[in-house]
């Protein structure tokens, strides 16, 4: 069990260090999460500690829905609710940040596990749910900066059947693998 801790630390790792920290980077969010809870086989195989690049996250899992990822940002402490499920070889999730009031919306990102100790990380294609988007296919508004685009798709579990049905179409690998702290 030790070891599914620390998966899932890193998947909390990866998916924060991309999608939050990393300044120009296109984001793909819902106003729901995938799903209502963390699938609980999952739950358990992630609990633990993460390495990605020079940060560590940590996967606490009490149960049904109560799933988070800790991390150290700067001297602070953050947190993010998490929600996730398996489907074939990919395993998708959503996560809240809990110390930002002003985020409202779920991040998405999905992982592929190389070793019971090592998972890689991918993105969303931001520029494919774009078209998706301004061609009316799926519900939700692009919002434009000068450097990246943010996509706010109204449902989750939409966004979710979507990417499962052509995972290679609408995901690219983000980084280097996560690995787990022992």
């Amino acid at each position: 069990t030790r070891g599914r801790e620390e998966m899932k630390s890193k998947i909390g790792i990866a998916c924060l260090t991309a999608v939050l920290f990393l300044s120009g980077c296109d984001a793909v969010l819902t106003e729901t999460p995938i799903t209502l809870e963390m699938e609980t086989g999952l739950g358990k195989e992630l609990v633990g500690k993460w390495k990605s690049e020079d940060s560590i996250l940590e996967v606490t899992f009490s149960g049904g829905k109560n799933a988070e990822v800790s991390w150290m940002d700067q001297d602070e402490k953050k947190r993010a609710d998490l929600r996730g499920l398996r489907k074939e070889d990919w395993i998708y999730f959503s996560f809240l940040p809990k110390d930002d009031e002003d985020l409202l919306f779920w991040f998405f990102c999905a992982c592929k596990l190389k070793t019971k100790d090592e998972l890689v990380l991918f993105l969303p294609r931001s520029d494919e749910f774009q078209k998706l988007v301004t061609e009316g296919k799926i519900k939700g508004v692009v919002e434009k900066g000068k450097y990246s685009a943010t996509v706010k798709v109204d449902e989750g579990p939409a966004l979710l059947q979507l990417i499962a049905e052509n995972p290679d179409k609408y995901l690219k690998e983000a980084e280097d693998p996560i690995t787990r702290v022992p």
